[in-house]
């Protein structure tokens, strides 16, 4: 039973939601509703690392909420360990909901009201906590709580009033913060973000027999066979193996959003204006400033960017301690001129030329116009293309690129 200093606070913050939406009878739940599932991460940190910087923090998603939701209040617990520092809401779904933090109790209670989006996962909060004298092998969980005034204070309603609480309890994920023991059998990866159509191998370490057996907990968003995953669609599951008398797991989430690590990679592609590619920070500083150098080319906001119009320029990330650049192309299929490889605005012999030099390897058509030399359009660069841009010097080919499987 929480405290009565708790319990009013809860109370307030329900009964807020409630006067809000107008929500004092609702319908049953629905034989079969959608029902949008939270997760909190999971972070992994060593021992060493939290000597030199404590600060950690999870993240709280949302997924497969597109129908929208007409209200929800819930709350978080941590554990004790943890000294709660800050709750930063990311997406626009967190930022319609109100946190209202309670480090006497180490709880932390979201109200929401008429929200949608998050169609596919959205970050809705980022929870920042210090953590000091943790040991190898501790974990320290950071939890979904619906249990407030009267045991009841927790619920959830779908977009056209009904009640699912009961279903979103039992799909929730929770998460905290691992400090792994370098010897324990684990995976190495307990979070993984993946595409539609990624693949991801997840090994299991310091295990003593080579007999697993892995399932997934929704084949249609993730599917693994002997440890490699693949993506299927957007959404969320959890992968787990059996290994060791011992059942490991790693949270995957589906997104079509693209994520990239800065320092991890040197050149990013935005090949549609509809496509979203976000970059993340390594580790978790405090702030970051982000900047383009052609504003042009591509703009860049919280890491995420936005492609404005064909061509090069770079992205700059300054965290404090630590600062990377990547180099971002923006090729829009109406933009490209096919068949066009060194880039000169038409399409000649000299293209021909140049294909066939990078094929021979005494010249590398620069990556900025690999996808104009792909005239055969098999996502490829091979002498085929050169031919294909020979036909259509002599209008055997009227129109690049050549789609060979048409």
């Amino acid at each position: 039973m929480l405290r009565p200093k708790l319990q009013r606070l809860l109370g307030t913050a329900a009964a807020l939601v409630i006067g809000i939406t107008g929500l004092p009878a609702m319908p049953a739940a629905a034989e079969d509703p959608q029902v949008p599932e939270l997760r909190i991460s999971s972070y992994s940190v060593s021992a060493e690392t939290l000597m030199e910087d404590p600060i950690v923090s999870v993240d709280l998603s949302i997924a497969g909420s597109d129908a929208g939701v007409a209200a929800d209040s819930f709350g978080i617990v941590y554990d004790s360990a943890l000294v709660f520092n800050s709750i930063t809401p990311i997406g626009t779904v967190g930022a319609q909901h109100t946190a209202v933090p309670n480090p006497d109790e180490n709880i932390i209670w979201l109200t929401g009201a008429e929200f949608t989006g998050a169609a596919k996962s959205e970050v809705l909060y980022r929870l920042e906590f210090q953590l000091e004298g943790a040991q190898e092998g501790e974990r320290f969980p950071v939890e979904f709580l619906w249990t407030g005034l009267d045991d009841s204070a927790g619920f959830f309603y779908s977009s056209d009033c009904t009640d699912i609480t009961q279903a979103v309890k039992a799909a929730a994920v929770d998460g905290g913060i691992i400090v792994p023991d370098p010897n324990a059998i684990a995976l190495d990866y307990t979070e993984l973000q993946l595409n539609p159509g990624q693949q991801q191998t997840l090994q299991v370490l310091n295990a003593s027999s080579d007999t697993a057996t892995w399932f997934s907990s929704n084949p249609e968003i993730v599917s693994v066979d002997s440890g490699v995953l693949t993506a299927v669609s957007p959404g969320a599951a959890t992968v787990r193996v059996f290994v060791d008398n011992k059942l490991l797991q790693c949270n995957v989430t589906v997104t079509s959003e693209y994520y990239y690590t800065m320092g991890a990679v040197d050149t990013v592609h935005i090949t549609s204006r509809d496509q979203v590619v976000i970059l993340k920070f390594p580790g978790n500083p405090k702030s970051v400033s982000w900047f383009s150098s052609n504003l042009n080319i591509v703009t860049v906001e919280g890491g995420v960017l936005s492609g404005v119009d064909s061509g090069i320029a770079s992205v700059f990330a300054d965290g404090g301690d630590a600062a990377y650049m990547v180099t971002v192309i923006v090729e829009y299929a109406d933009d490209i001129l096919y068949g066009d490889a060194n880039g000169d605005g038409q399409v000649d012999i000299i293209d021909v030329i140049c294909i066939n030099k990078d094929q021979l390897g005494s010249y590398r058509i620069p990556d900025s116009r690999r996808r104009a030399a792909d005239a055969w359009m098999d996502g490829s660069i091979t002498f085929m293309d050169a031919v294909c841009v020979m036909k259509h010097l002599v209008d055997l080919i009227p129109e690049l690129p050549y789609d060979p499987n048409t």
